[in-house]
């Protein structure tokens, strides 16, 4: 098994490399680095969360926690204590980074969908699923912040006798409920639009499993937290959310890069003209794969929206 170093650098090494083709496919699509979108500057705050979980994750692995069996608290020495504080502040910047991450990549495919939807019936289940995002991050950072732990630096005190100022048990379960149910809502928005569309079943199967990618950060939020309950006491939990993060950050990533690939690899688009040279479908600018008729309705250049998502 990898050091936590070492696989957490690999999947950021990964990372970095799928970012830069995200925005150069974007300058290739959008024609300019000057027209990149609110969704392309949130990525970019998100990596910079994501950066800092990476970093603060492998100073946290080398030190303990105020986790600590209640039979251990008169082995405490002076050094322990603080050791044990440090670490414990910096689980709560682990906590807020990963979360900003998560959510991060949530907002950014949100705005894409906005877009893709816009002026079909469906814009409305983007809004529902938007507000539905945002409100559950607020619950769950209220209840971090305000309700679990009081006061809040017990987050950190050495010893402390509230065990969600430790183990932090319903903010862990509250973040997979609100987490796993927003990911679901989200993967549910395209899916119901390439289904109905006319692209050929190949392509539509392809573009499903592209859109799909979810699924992984869903399996990636079960194990994570399921080695949070199990493994609390070892270093299992911090592989997880790296993995988790880093997979949320791969698919929120993936579905902007199909315009570099394919002027790489000089695939034809899935509305280039067939054989007889008609074009089967027209394009949007966004991803070059989803027809301008998903979802039986067309999507319309207006002032507000002059790319014609």
């Amino acid at each position: 098994m990898l050091s936590l170093a070492a696989e957490s650098w690999m999947l950021y090494g990964i990372a970095c490399v799928v970012l830069i083709c995200r925005y150069v496919s974007r300058w290739l699509q959008l024609g300019s680095v000057s027209r990149y979108q609110i969704e392309d500057y949130i990525m970019i705050s998100v990596f910079g969360f994501y950066t800092t979980l990476l970093v603060t994750m492998n100073i946290v692995v080398h030190y303990p926690t105020n986790f600590i069996q209640p039979k251990d608290v008169p082995n405490l020495t002076p050094e322990l204590v603080t050791a044990r504080i440090y670490g414990s502040k910096i689980v709560v910047i682990v906590e807020q980074t990963m979360i900003m991450t998560i959510w991060g990549c949530k907002l950014s495919l949100l705005y894409f969908y906005h877009k893709l939807t816009f002026g079909l019936v469906q814009e409305w289940a983007v809004k529902i699923v938007a507000a539905y995002t945002c409100i559950t991050w607020l619950l769950m950072e209220v209840l971090y912040f305000l309700v679990w732990c009081r006061p809040f630096t017990e987050y950190w005190a050495v010893p402390t006798d509230n065990i969600q100022c430790t183990a932090a048990t319903h903010h862990l379960l509250t973040n997979f409920i609100f987490n796993v149910s927003s990911d679901l809502f989200i993967m549910c928005i395209p899916l119901p639009l390439l289904i109905r569309s006319k692209l050929p079943l190949a392509k539509k199967l392809m573009l499903c499993l592209l859109f799909s990618l979810g699924i992984f950060v869903i399996l990636c939020a079960v194990l994570n937290k399921y080695n949070s309950f199990k493994h609390y006491n070892n270093a299992m939990w911090t592989y997880w959310y790296i993995r988790e993060t880093s997979t949320a950050v791969y698919t929120a990533n993936v579905p902007m890069c199909w315009a570099l690939v394919r002027r790489i690899f000089n695939v034809r688009a899935f509305n280039s003209p067939d054989r007889n040279g008609i074009a089967r479908l027209p394009e949007t600018p966004n991803i070059d794969d989803i027809p301008a008729t998903i979802g039986g309705g067309e999507f319309r250049k207006t002032n507000n929206n002059p790319a014609g998502y």
